[in-house]
């Protein structure tokens, strides 16, 4: 990896992804930086990584997170962290498209949208062969979303 990056405004990888959009700004062995669009009610259903924790900045629109026992609603500025081995899920509510900053340790995250992607193809979702895929980069779903 360089010492220098500069990835401008609409720049980096994009992967659409279930109704999320992901722009990929930076990805290495140690971190990925990305940012995610989501439409209200949208979102990721409760789930672990074993392997991985996670950073979310809201820049736009509200989310409702939970980790664990715990639940908040996040706002632009609000940042949220989750630690390896903690069930977590969040939701895009109100009525606003969310953006979301994420800073995920180690890297590679993005890999694992891209192989859910291609498990998908152009059909209807199977969140079993979704399931199969997340288990292959050490994440598994274990319950639904925020209400």
């Amino acid at each position: 990896m360089s010492d220098f990056a500069f990835v401008g405004p609409g720049g980096g990888e994009k992967i659409d992804f279930m109704g999320h959009l992901f722009l990929v700004k930076r990805s290495s062995d140690d971190f990925t930086f990305f940012v995610n669009e989501a439409d209200p009610g949208n979102g990721a259903p409760m789930h672990i990584h074993d392997e991985m924790e996670e950073n979310c900045f809201v820049i736009e629109g509200q989310i409702k997170a939970r980790a664990g026992d715990q639940e908040v609603e996040c706002g632009p500025g609000d940042y949220v962290h989750i630690a390896k081995g903690v069930p977590h899920a969040w939701k895009c509510i109100g009525d606003q498209r969310c953006r979301l900053i994420w800073v995920t340790l180690p890297g590679g995250y993005e890999e694992m949208f891209t192989a859910m992607n291609e498990a998908v193809g152009d059909g209807e979702p199977d969140m079993g062969n979704i399931a199969e895929v997340a288990a292959r980069f050490n994440t598994r779903f274990v319950g639904p979303m925020p209400e």
